[in-house]
């Protein structure tokens, strides 16, 4: 993983810089569980049209579509995936002080379906943004190990435990950059489409249990990210987090 130093919107904008420019349009995928899959269907349409992808960007299960479809693994591949995946094969029930479950089976579905596992080896450049529950900041990872980004960017809050790397303490992307145009701006990618796909879970009426309270709170705050645009990324150090 690459340490972000005090400004690291500034070293995504420098890294992009010296890139050549690459053709066709970005990507920015919000997150919405299993509704998130959503993102197939454009990745589809603009493959059936011959739209070249630039750049991509991705929070929460944006990040895990997105990843797998840089890495070069041909889209009918990712598609018959999602169709059989199961919760169990992506977290395993264990119950701490952070959460209920933990998502390390992430890393079992990235090894069996990405063609790269790494950054710098995918075929279109990436950020994956996650949440420093410390300073309760965008981080957003451009280099490095593919695993530890994305799982930090799927943890969602109270059922998913957080993951530490280095110092930081990480959670869902999806808390700061609900759909993540910036981060995709930041690549170098114009223009950007942003694809939510929302976060609700399609009750209605009072919340019946402790996921939907939380799922609807998120809900709310990013209704109200997106309305008034993404949050800058920025990084800072802090405590690491203890189960």
């Amino acid at each position: 993983m690459t340490r972000h130093g005090p400004t690291p919107r500034k070293n995504l904008n420098e890294s992009a810089a010296v890139m050549p420019r690459r053709e066709g349009i970005g990507l920015a995928l919000g997150g919405g569980f299993a509704r998130g899959f959503a993102h197939l269907g454009v990745l589809q349409v603009l493959e059936q049209n011959h739209i070249p992808i630039s750049h991509i960007a991705g929070t929460s299960v944006g990040s895990i579509l997105g990843a797998a479809y840089a890495s070069g693994a041909p889209l009918a591949r990712i598609i018959e995936t999602c169709r059989t995946l199961r919760f169990r094969d992506i977290a395993r029930w264990r119950v701490s002080r952070l959460g209920l479950a933990s998502n390390h089976r992430l890393e079992n579905l990235i090894e069996r379906v990405f063609e790269s596992r790494r950054f710098e080896d995918l075929r279109i450049p990436l950020a994956v943004v996650a949440t420093d529950l410390t300073s309760g900041e965008p981080v957003v990872f451009t280099q490095g190990n593919l695993v530890d980004a994305i799982r930090a960017s799927c943890a969602f809050p109270g059922l998913f435990e957080p993951v530490e790397i280095g110092t930081r303490c990480l959670a869902d992307g999806g808390l700061v950059a609900p759909v993540p145009t910036r981060a995709a701006r930041d690549l170098g990618a114009a223009p950007v489409i942003g694809v939510s796909v929302g976060m609700q879970d399609g009750h209605r009426g009072a919340p019946t249990n402790i996921f939907q309270v939380v799922s609807r709170a998120v809900s709310a705050a990013q209704n109200t990210s997106l309305k008034f645009g993404n949050v800058t990324p920025t990084s800072s150090s802090g405590p690491t987090c203890n189960p």
